[in-house]
């Protein structure tokens, strides 16, 4: 499966399972990790459980590709690293703690000034 049907694929999940404010961010143009962020929002770290737990299964039936995950048992940012799609799902709190949509907005705003 390609990149873009993949995130198209992990996206359609997340929709499923009730993930809210998904966003996707182009990060090609950064010298990053991936080449897609795939953002989401839980209602709770239930929700956070249910979306990581759907989610790789989802990816392994369809041998999408590998993955890891990183920051499970805190249950207020969880990434999944497909390697080139990397799959955020943060609590409301944590979204707007980090808010990762500005940072990338003020990346390629500077990039934009070079």
């Amino acid at each position: 499966m390609n990149t873009d049907n993949f995130l198209k694929f992990a996206k359609n999940e997340a929709e499923k399972m009730k993930a809210e404010n998904l966003l996707v961010l182009d990060v090609r143009a950064f010298p990053t990790c991936g080449e897609f962020y795939l953002l989401m929002t839980a209602t709770s770290p239930a929700h956070i459980n249910a979306l990581v737990k759907t989610l790789t299964k989802k990816i392994k039936e369809v041998k999408a590709r590998k993955y890891r995950i990183e920051g499970l048992l805190a249950k207020k940012w969880v990434l999944i690293d497909c390697s080139d799609v990397i799959i955020h799902i943060f609590t409301k709190e944590a979204r707007t703690f980090y808010n990762i949509e500005r940072l990338w907005e003020r990346e390629k705003d500077e990039e934009k000034e070079e």
